[in-house]
C-alpha cells in the first residue's frame, strides 16, 4: 500500500447486496477479487426490516506494520481536527450582515470578520456565496480568520452575505 492519498485499500460493510455480489461460490476467510464471490448468498438484507440497527466503533487503520494503542478522542477534539481542513460559516442560518460604515458613519465601506473555530492547516480558499446590496467584495484569509471588505450600495444600506460561506484548506 502506498503512503499517499491514493486508494490503496477499501473496507466494505455489506448491509445489503444483490445477486451481482452473491451469485458466485463464496468461501469464508478468503480474500476474493471476483465480484460475484464477495458475499455469501445466505445473508439477510439490512433493508428488509425497519427494526435493524448497525453499530460500528473501535476501527483504526494505520500506516506501517506495528499497531499502536487505540486513540480515544472526544467528539469536540475530532471536530476541531476536521475543522483544520474545512469549515462552514453560517451563524444564524440565513444571513450574515456586513457592517455598513463599521468604523465611520459617513462611508459605504462594509467590513465583516470571521474567526475560525480552530487554526486551519493553511490559509483557506473561500467558497462561493451570495450577497445583497454590496459591490467590490475582497477577502483576506489567514489560518485563523477571514476579513471581507466591500462597498455597500449606499450609505446606511444593509450590505450582507446571504448564504453560508465555506473555507477549504484541504491538501
Amino acid at each position: 500500500m502506498g503512503n499517499d492519498n491514493g486508494q490503496s485499500m477499501a473496507i466494505n460493510f455489506w448491509l445489503h447486496v444483490g445477486s451481482n455480489f452473491t451469485s458466485g461460490t463464496h468461501t469464508d476467510n478468503v480474500w476474493h477479487t471476483t465480484a460475484t464471490q464477495r458475499v455469501g448468498d445466505n445473508q439477510t438484507s439490512f433493508a428488509d426490516s425497519t427494526d435493524r440497527t448497525f453499530f460500528i466503533t473501535g476501527v483504526q487503520m494505520e500506516v506501517g506494520e506495528q499497531a499502536t494503542p487505540f486513540e480515544h478522542r472526544s467528539f469536540g477534539e475530532e471536530l476541531a481536527l476536521c475543522q483544520r481542513y474545512y469549515f462552514v460559516h453560517n451563524p444564524d442560518g440565513l444571513q450574515t450582515y456586513l457592517y455598513a460604515g463599521a468604523y465611520t458613519a459617513h462611508t459605504t465601506t462594509a467590513l465583516h470578520g470571521v474567526n475560525f473555530p480552530t487554526t486551519m492547516r493553511s490559509a483557506p480558499t473561500v467558497g462561493s456565496f451570495t450577497t445583497s446590496q454590496l459591490s467590490g467584495m475582497t477577502t483576506n484569509t489567514e489560518v485563523g480568520f477571514c476579513r471581507f471588505v466591500c462597498s455597500a450600495t449606499s450609505n446606511g444600506s444593509v450590505a450582507k452575505i446571504t448564504s453560508a460561506v465555506s473555507f477549504d484548506s484541504e491538501l
